[in-house]
């Protein structure tokens, strides 16, 4: 089946519009976003680009044999192209009615209602799926009351939306509670969790069709840093570390569905995992930390993955901070500090940079806010291998970011 050509576009904001959050200081870095969803595309399919990134990049993505979808032109806008956005709001809606894009979408209250944190927490309660001990609160009075009889546990305080980045907030014992509940919104619901001692974080993505069934279902673990905040994607071939709870990962995923039909929602869907270590001392899964009723990294992974000929090998994703690396000027002097260990085609391993060197913003020129590294290899150890060789290459001072372990 020959299929119609996408419009993509990475609305990375889309969590925190959810929450009513102002993202006025984070506008670069969200229309930077934009561009890892040129790399989920083809030939045949369009990019909303929010920026524009600098000649070499296209050189460099051509010269590693990576396809990719361009920005609409201005004359036939998006005609025929079927809209596919990271997630569905009035804003993206907007977008793509005005480059007269084939839109089907979910109904927008039934999008707000699956990415609520109160639905996750209510599905994973009744089926005995979340992190126990788990509290809901509907008003800061007795959240406020609530901590000051528990200030001598570490907890983290989660609104309805946002992510770890932005909505989350962490209370280590005997710390000052003003300046964290100052900080969150003074209605709606709030959920506070224990803070667990982690071991791995795990995902699962699908797509949800009109009729309610699932159609390429997909485990991958997450790397996540020690405060939870998202910064990689690991593909194992094997999923050897997801093994002993991929049954239960499987099963969440189908509840899931079930209740995201109910209210109406299609569309793509990823659900975060956690595996932690319980009173007992033993190994524990919570199947369902949270919803997203929209598309993860782990699209942009998986694309990248098969786009580099790398379906039978071991994969991560690395989203860095530019305040921590010093990076070259251009591809030609990336590949020049990498040698053999840069990706070339036909390569069993190597590092691929998957976003650009510069780019332009409202006719500003720019670095990235975040550069992003692709590694492949034939195990385990040798991407992590990888990975330290890019910090060792490139960072400012020793970063660590995941553990080989």
């Amino acid at each position: 089946m020959i299929q119609r050509p996408r419009l993509r576009y990475l609305n990375i904001d889309f969590d925190l519009r959810l929450g009513g959050y102002d993202t006025t200081q984070r506008s670069r870095s969200i229309a930077e976003g934009t561009l890892y969803y040129a790399l989920t595309g083809y030939a045949r399919d369009k990019a909303i680009l929010e920026v524009e990134p600098s000649p070499a990049w296209y050189d460099y993505l051509n010269q590693c044999g990576v396809e990719f979808a361009s920005p609409p032109s201005r004359a036939d806008k998006a005609k025929g192209c079927t809209a596919s956005p990271w997630g569905w709001n009035r804003s993206a809606v907007q977008v793509y009615s005005s480059l007269q894009a084939d839109i089907q979408h979910p109904p927008l209250d039934a999008v707000r209602r699956a990415n609520s944190r109160l639905f996750s927490y209510t599905i994973a309660g009744k089926y005995d799926l979340g992190v126990p001990d788990t509290i809901h609160f509907t008003d800061t009075k007795a959240l406020t009351a609530y901590l000051s009889r528990a200030r001598n546990h570490p907890h983290v305080i989660k609104t309805s939306h946002g992510h770890a980045g932005m909505g989350f907030r962490h209370v280590s014992p005997g710390c000052a509670q003003e300046p964290i509940l100052g900080s969150l919104p003074q209605q709606g619901d709030f959920f506070v969790e224990p803070w667990l001692k982690r071991r791995e974080d795990f995902s699962v993505r699908y797509d949800l069709d009109t009729t309610g069934g699932i159609r390429d279902l997909s485990l991958h673990e997450t790397q996540n840093n020690s405060a939870g905040v998202f910064y990689g994607i690991y593909l194992d071939p094997h999923q050897r570390r997801l093994q002993p709870w991929r049954e239960r990962m499987i099963r969440t995923a189908h509840i899931v569905a079930r209740q995201l039909h109910a209210i109406g929602y299609f569309g793509p869907v990823g659900i975060d995992a956690l595996v932690y270590t319980n009173s007992a001392g033993n190994p524990q899964l919570a199947s369902l930390l949270e919803i997203n009723a929209r598309d993860t990294m782990s699209s942009i992974a998986c694309a990248l993955r098969d786009k580099l000929h790398a379906r039978d090998r071991h994969c991560l994703l690395m989203l860095a901070p530019h305040k921590r690396y010093t990076m070259p000027g251009d591809p030609a002097q990336f590949i020049s500090k990498l040698g053999a260990a840069h990706y070339a085609p036909g390569r069993q391993s190597g590092i691929f940079l998957f976003t650009p060197l510069s780019y332009e913003h409202r006719s500003q020129a720019y670095t990235p806010t975040r550069h992003g590294f692709f590694m492949i290899g034939n195990s385990r150890g040798e991407v992590f291998r990888l990975d330290e060789l890019v910090r060792r290459t490139f960072a400012k001072r020793s970063t660590s970011h995941a553990a080989s372990g």
